[in-house]
């Protein structure tokens, strides 16, 4: 009978709830049951029944306070002038009637921030959130930065930093260039940017490009368009020891090039990336260049003996992008992978260039940070231009977003159609990566601006092997190659990079070189 009784017990505890327990019953039901159940077992006693149920009602209120889910009711983006407010709301993780987890509510915001604020319209971005019983409004002030923007340009036509600063030690101003650099972003409020670069002097450049976000009805494809021309009195035909030749008419040009592409980019959410890219390149060389040699041998510049060397080409990419910051990352990776295939009823050559990067950041504490990427191009096909070879120490990225550098070895070309790279960085932060408010300026536009100065120490390793037909030079190629030193990075407006560094290679050979642009992207 007590057996009985005791399950009556248990089915008047779950039926009849007992104040001041009301609440607990309507928060947790399931430990509600179990502890119904246990008390219908031992404890039938009203004294305590009413201790165990305090119990249990402050535990189940600590854990469902700790898995709150907090449901998305509204947001609303101000400070938006020009901005459309979708431009905004593209970049979040979540949209109206998701929930979202109490205790990450304050890292879900801070990345969704960073999304905003990786768009470059913005000078400021802030999120506020409003939380009531349960219901999050979310108001996403933002502040827009000078939509139009140019610099004068006033540089020197050489290879890389390193040549840059020889040739100024020498005063040798003969391939000096100048012009303008010119940028219009957020044209109509709905993230579009143009961009051109026009060169005069030495070489003449005209490049230009254009984006645009949301074209057709699918809302994640964006669309980009490029065109461009250069007139190049001299060129680099070949390397010798690892040094680069030029050779050039000055009384006209040596090299004609034009071209453009096409790019549809795939939003695959917000941090992953499919795109097709569609361009074609033509190369116009002066017959002389065929009365030139290069240490007693023909120059092996193009495919064929034309002087001319066409180019259509279809680009694969796939990429994954999580950084925090994407002009100075500190925490966050990036991955990608990419294909490029030249040929076709127009192309005087064919080929196929593959190549994969990745790229992890991560933050150690106590203002250390450590980075480490990998990248690698395969070209197959042996009927290869010089142009298009795989090269250390030449500005020319071969796909978007890698960085061909190995440091220390600035002072030499090493091409090739195998390249391998590795590099590690530990950064200390002097002064930590911040906004710091322009406002006393009285410009809305400039807002806040980054400022960060960080120490470094570095460590990178290569390996290039050729096998084109004009494989001449040997020098560096088929060995180990590692490079390894010291530096400083200052971040200043509108994420300027300025890096200095003292690097040293496995020939004994070290140097300061300075550099714009980041080595583990």
């Amino acid at each position: 009978m007590v057996f009985l009784r005791e399950k009556s017990d248990f089915l008047r505890l779950w039926f009849e709830p007992l104040p001041p327990v009301d609440v607990f019953y309507n928060v947790n039901p399931v430990v509600r049951i179990i502890g119904s159940y246990i008390m219908a077992l031992s404890c039938p006693r009203n004294a305590l029944r009413m201790a165990f149920w305090g119990l249990m009602w402050f535990v189940s209120m600590s854990v469902s306070g700790l898995y709150a889910q907090l449901r998305v009711d509204t947001i609303r983006v101000e400070g938006n002038r020009v901005t459309e407010p979708w431009v905004v709301l593209r970049e979040l993780t979540f949209e109206p009637g998701d929930t979202l987890a109490n205790e990450k509510l304050t890292e879900v915001l801070e990345r969704n921030r960073l999304n905003i604020a990786n768009l470059n319209i913005f000078s400021q971005v802030n999120l506020i959130p409003e939380v009531i019983e349960g219901r999050l409004s979310l108001k996403i002030q933002v502040k827009e930065r000078f939509r139009l923007g140019g610099s004068v340009l006033l540089t020197l036509e050489e290879r890389n930093s390193y040549d840059m600063l020889v040739a100024l030690q020498s005063r040798d101003f003969s391939r000096l260039v100048y012009g303008e650099q010119f940028t219009w972003r957020n044209i109509t409020g709905k993230g579009e940017e143009l961009q051109w670069d026009i060169l005069w002097g030495f070489s003449r450049r005209v490049h230009a490009e254009f984006r645009k976000p949301l074209v057709g009805r699918n809302p994640a494809v964006d669309l980009q368009i490029g065109v461009r021309y250069d007139w190049q009195p001299e060129i680099i035909v070949g390397t010798s020891e690892g040094r680069v030749h030029w050779e050039g008419l000055h009384e006209r040009p040596l090299q004609q090039r034009y071209g453009g592409y096409v790019s549809l980019q795939n939003r695959q959410g917000i941090y992953h990336q499919v795109e097709v890219q569609l361009g074609y390149d033509s190369y116009q060389l002066d017959d002389s260049l065929y009365t030139l040699d290069l240490e007693g041998r023909p120059i092996s510049y193009l495919t064929n003996n034309s002087g001319r060397e066409h180019l259509n080409w279809v680009m694969l990419r796939m990429a994954v992008d999580k950084r925090d910051w994407n002009s100075y990352p500190l925490r966050g990776y990036k991955g990608q992978i990419m294909g490029r295939m030249v040929g076709g009823p127009l192309s005087t050559t064919r080929f196929v260039k593959l190549g994969g990067s990745w790229a992890h950041h991560i933050p150690m504490g106590s203002r250390f940070y450590f980075a480490y990427g990998f990248t690698s191009i395969l070209t197959l096909g042996d009927s290869l231009p010089f142009f298009e070879k795989s090269q250390i120490g030449i500005r020319r990225p071969e796909f978007p977003g890698i960085s061909n550098e190995v440091r220390g070895y600035q002072p030499y070309v090493i091409d090739g159609t195998w390249l391998s790279l590795g590099k590690t960085e530990l950064k200390y932060a002097v002064i930590p990566y911040r906004m710091v408010s322009m406002d006393w300026l009285g410009i809305p536009q400039v807002g806040s601006q980054a400022l960060a100065l960080y120490l470094t120490a570095f460590a990178d390793v290569g390996y290039v092997r050729d096998d084109s037909f004009s494989n001449y030079d040997q020098w560096l190629k088929n060995q180990a190659l590692y490079g390894y030193g010291v530096g400083v990075n200052l971040i200043v407006m509108y994420d300027l990079l300025w890096r200095v560094e003292y690097a040293r290679n496995h020939l004994g050979q070290g140097g300061i070189y300075f550099h714009g642009t980041l080595p583990i992207k």
